[in-house]
């Protein structure tokens, strides 16, 4: 598995965390994916998403919800919505290529 398909997949586990419980802090994040992830590049890859996912949030699900016919963001399993969220941020926020997201 590449290192930033490791990264992509510890960041939707970070946000479905977050997702189920607000009160995780940034910090307590940070220490789960430094400890989860299994190099540096990883875990730095996983941090930039993560927080890149949480600044832009409510743009982001804005733009899913925008697009979702007849479903809201509540209805949608936490997995798919963790998904749709990381990779909108990347389609919207990095230079990845839309064939790799």
């Amino acid at each position: 598995m590449s290192l930033r398909k490791q990264a992509r997949q510890l960041v939707v586990q970070m946000l479905y965390q977050i997702d189920l419980n607000s009160d995780i802090t940034a910090e307590e994040i940070r220490a789960m994916i430094d400890e989860h992830g299994r190099s540096k590049t990883v875990r730095a890859f996983a941090w930039e998403l993560f927080t890149g996912v949480m600044e832009f949030k409510q743009q982001i699900d804005a733009e899913i919800v925008h697009v979702a016919e007849n479903w809201s963001l509540k209805r949608m399993a936490v997995t798919d919505r963790n998904i749709l969220r990381l990779g909108t941020y990347e389609l919207l926020h990095t230079d990845t290529p839309s064939a790799v997201i």
